[in-house]
């Protein structure tokens, strides 16, 4: 069970009926993923709790040390915006509530006249329609359909459903992660968060249950899609990588990860934030967002 404010406990993976089951009460927001919130954890700051009947977490910044607090839920948020901004501002940190879910936000009609409220377009979630993944029909997705016939009529790939459970497995995707940041130019210094979260995530796939798609060619793995399955019809990309020598690799590996996410039953795919990436923003664009998960920054007036 969850302790109430001011009381928090740290965020560990046997949090994940309690958080679980208040999440599924609203949008999918990727902040709010158990896996997401407990594999980003690299400095295990993360710590939760219930004030006023809503979810309040305290996070680490994604691409830094520092930490912040935000809330997911509908009830007395005002209320809920003024504690945490004020405790914020008792225990040292910057009087700023981030990654606040646009449902919080609308909640309450009063919030906008008594804080300032911004978008935070950089951590907005994107959300595909999956049987558009699939079909890629229009001119939309003509680069698309040009990318993936390209790879498949210059590679003779295998696409197959793999498990982090096998230790072959593991090795293999961490090895990709590598090659993929060797290709990119990236030192460990720019990937160690992200680094740090996937190493997390393999080392308690006993805990975790995620959905992972592997490309093979000439029996090596040359791309990996790590995903989960979720209620009401949703799916969220939790990390994917791939050898970008193999021109037209991504797009293939994401129109088959929809394929099968299609037949588990799914219709629509978070593909989580760009956090203000200008390459990751064009890429997620070009597959054409039907919607996205809207957040907001909050601080007084």
């Amino acid at each position: 069970m969850l302790p109430s404010f001011p009381n928090f406990k740290q965020l560990t993976i046997d949090d994940k009926k309690d958080i679980e089951e208040f999440v599924s009460l609203y949008p999918p927001y990727s902040d709010y993923n158990l896996i997401s919130l407990f594999t980003w954890n690299s400095t295990l700051s993360a710590e939760v709790c219930l004030l006023n009947g809503n979810l309040v977490a305290k996070f680490a910044d994604y691409t830094s040390d520092d930490s912040f607090f935000s809330f997911l839920g509908t009830q007395n948020s005002a209320r809920t915006v003024e504690t945490l901004l004020n405790y914020s501002s008792e225990i040292g940190l910057k009087p700023v509530l981030k990654l606040v879910p646009e449902v919080s936000v609308n909640s309450d009609e009063s919030l906008k006249s008594k804080f300032h409220i911004l978008e935070d377009r950089d951590n907005f979630d994107y959300i595909f329609s999956i049987p558009k993944l699939v079909q890629l029909d229009g001119g939309n997705f003509a680069a698309k359909r040009n990318f993936i016939k390209r790879f498949k009529e210059s590679h003779p790939a295998s696409v197959q459903l793999i498990e982090i459970t096998e230790e072959r497995t593991r090795k293999e995707m961490l090895e990709l992660f590598h090659l993929w940041r060797t290709n990119k130019n990236h030192t460990l210094e720019h990937v160690k968060y992200e680094l740090s979260a996937i190493s997390k995530l393999l080392e308690y796939y006993h805990s975790i249950k995620v959905l992972c798609v592997g490309i093979f060619i000439d029996s090596k793995m040359v791309a990996f899609s790590i995903n989960e399955v979720l209620p009401a019809g949703y799916a969220i990309n939790l990390f994917e990588k791939a050898n970008t020598h193999y021109i037209g690799i991504f797009p293939f590996l994401r129109h088959e990860v929809a394929k099968i996410l299609e037949k588990q039953g799914c219709q629509f795919l978070n593909f989580e934030q760009d956090l203000g990436v200008e390459g990751l923003r064009k890429s997620k664009l070009s597959y054409h967002p039907e919607n996205f998960l809207k957040k907001y920054t909050i601080t007084p007036k």
